[in-house]
């Protein structure tokens, strides 16, 4: 259950880091599918390490002293880990493909072990505000956050296509669309948005008394975990916020 600052308020550990070309950092694995794959992930997802996480979490083991990667494709087959939520060590590469084969990531989540596990307590900057009034709240920012999202994706859209699938120009694209994602995480660490997102959630988790993961949407679910980190992160970062506020303040009686 999501509570707050109690025994009960036991969140699942996340944290995005790293990227499909092993380059550092807090961030996404971005939807430009420079690996993709068919091969069926139903049997890693029923092997999730971390309950509540997302429906696509699966576990990851701990890299070897012989490094492979965690997906492999080949001849012609394609692996669907779009918006998964993946439980360990990142292991580099993260996935090999050929012979046409295809991995999309789009979304994913990276879960590290050193992650933030309780919402904090409520600030008391919505305590005094009805449930009406905190709806009327929830609707203003989350509006505010699919606005930041969309300036970014219209920014990303402006990255020009590969000319090829050569190594050279999926990692030129990819640097680009990396470029982006970095200068909108600057962006939305300098503006109130992780702590109004916070004090939004923590005040509405105090007033239902906790709510169960499984009550709301897989994307709501990814958006906690965005909220929980105070970051950019994920495939669709503000959005998926936005979805977890609002369903989580839907509970609340007008």
């Amino acid at each position: 259950m999501w509570g707050i600052t109690t025994d009960y308020s036991t969140w699942p550990r996340v944290l995005v880091v790293g990227t499909l070309v092993g380059l550092g950092g807090v961030g996404a694995v971005e939807s430009t599918r420079l690996i993709m794959l068919g091969q069926n992930v139903k049997d890693d997802k029923d092997k999730a390490g971390v309950p509540q996480v997302a429906k696509a979490a699966v576990e990851v083991p701990a890299p070897s002293a012989e490094a492979k990667p965690r997906f492999t494709a080949t001849n012609n087959s394609e692996i669907n880990a779009k918006g998964s939520a993946f439980v360990g060590t990142i292991p580099y590469p993260i996935g090999m493909a050929d012979g046409g084969s295809k991995i999309d990531m789009g979304g994913a989540l990276w879960i590290g072990a050193d992650a933030p596990t309780k919402f904090p307590a409520p600030t008391g900057e919505f305590s005094r505000l009805s449930n009406s009034e905190l709806k009327k709240k929830v609707q203003d920012t989350c509006s505010k956050l699919r606005e930041f999202e969309e300036r970014f994706k219209a920014e990303t859209k402006q990255v020009p296509n590969r000319k090829n699938n050569s190594r050279e120009e999926i990692e030129r694209q990819y640097g680009q669309f990396r470029e982006i994602r970095e200068k909108y995480a600057g962006l939305y660490g300098a503006s109130n948005f992780p702590e109004i997102a916070t004090s939004l959630a923590t005040e509405i988790l105090r007033r239902t008394g906790g709510i169960e993961p499984s009550t709301v949407s897989q994307k709501a679910q990814i958006g906690a975990q965005v909220i929980l980190q105070g970051k950019f992160v994920g495939g669709e970062p503000t959005s998926s916020s936005a979805e977890f506020l609002e369903e989580i303040v839907g509970k609340l009686s007008s």
